[in-house]
Formats: C-alpha cells, sequence, structure tokens
C-alpha cells in the first residue's frame, strides 16, 4: 500500500513539473536568494541611499511554512506582496535616527514617522494604473548596531495585479521625494509544492 502511496505521489510531482519547475519551501528560498539583483533595487538622492527589496506572495507563504508558523492555507498569502526598505545616509553614521536628530525632539518625531507617518507616503501602482497604498508597516529598529534602518511595508489586494507592478515613495519627511522602483511577476520564481 505504502508503495502505491509513493508511486502516486511521484507520478503526481513528475505531472506538476511538466508545467513548471515545482519545488519545496526551503528551495523556493533558496531560488529567491540567489535572485536578489531581481528583486532588489537602489537610488541614492540628496544624501539617502533609499533600497527596496520586493517579496512576492509565494516567497511570503514560503518564509511562514520555513519558519514554522502556524498552518495557513497558500491562497491566504495570495492577496498580499510585501516590500523591505533600507534607508541609510551616503555619510558614515553609526546611528541613522541620531544623525538625523538635533535633539529628543527631532528623534522621536523621526522616530513616529518610520513607525507609524511612513505607511501614508508608500503605494504599488500596477501595469494598469491600479493604485494600491500600503496597509501596514513595521520598522525594524536596530539600536546603534546598523548605519540603516529597515521598514518593512505591506500591500493588500495584489492578487488582481498586472505586472510589472511599481513600488511608489513619495516622501516629504526627509526630503526625498518621488522615487519609483519598477519589478517584474516573480521573475520566473518556481511553483511551489502544495502539502
Amino acid at each position: 500500500m505504502n508503495n502505491i502511496k509513493l508511486l502516486i505521489i511521484f507520478c503526481g510531482l513528475c505531472l506538476a513539473s511538466c508545467s513548471g519547475k515545482v519545488v519545496t519551501t526551503t528551495e523556493l528560498l533558496a531560488e529567491y536568494d540567489a535572485r536578489t539583483d531581481a528583486y532588489q533595487r537602489s537610488e541614492t538622492r540628496d544624501g539617502f541611499v533609499v533600497q527596496v527589496k520586493f517579496v512576492p506572495s509565494n516567497v511570503l507563504y514560503a518564509k511562514a511554512v520555513d519558519a514554522n508558523l502556524p498552518e495557513i492555507e497558500k491562497s491566504a498569502y495570495d492577496n498580499f506582496s510585501q516590500f523591505v526598505m533600507r534607508l541609510s545616509l551616503t555619510e558614515q553614521c553609526q546611528d541613522f535616527i541620531k544623525c538625523l536628530s538635533s535633539n529628543n525632539d527631532d528623534y522621536a518625531s523621526i522616530h513616529k514617522h518610520l513607525s507609524f507617518d511612513l505607511s501614508e507616503s508608500l503605494s504599488i501602482v500596477d501595469s494598469n494604473g491600479r493604485r494600491i497604498p500600503c496597509s501596514g508597516i513595521h520598522f525594524d529598529r536596530t539600536y546603534n548596531v546598523t548605519p540603516f534602518v529597515e521598514v518593512t511595508s505591506t500591500f493588500e489586494g495584489v492578487e488582481q495585479l498586472s505586472y510589472p507592478i511599481t513600488f511608489e515613495l513619495d516622501d516629504e519627511f526627509f526630503g526625498i521625494g518621488q522615487i519609483n522602483f519598477t519589478f517584474q511577476d516573480n521573475y520566473e520564481l518556481p511553483e511551489l509544492i502544495e502539502s
């Protein structure tokens, strides 16, 4: 009986692989990491370096599975994408926020902007002009360990996007202005094996 199950699973995987490469979550994450250049963009403007990394929905799902998070169906992730934005200064600086603030009030307002208000400056636009505002952000504090800050932005309602998509930052707080980064759809990442 076990041999029959193995044969059925093997045949299913062979059929699935005929339509494209099918991989495990670990293999998908390795493919994603190997293609960092395809998913990452960078621009320097007015003393700031802005780097953005696109995290497609299938990679979000693979990361959740790989981290042993509670079981959630893959379809629950189909509606979300994330972008990880890293901000740093072109000049040497140990603490991004301290270098931009001259007093405690400045420090607090920069921290508040990165934690809450920045989401209003972020959106994605698909090739049909459909604009999706940022639905949430997470500011990752580094506490003087790195000369940059990272903000993860989440976008909901992406299952019907027409690629390529453009990540838009329209920043007035730091004076960076508008920066657009364009990304293709998954860059032919392999399909995940459904468990």
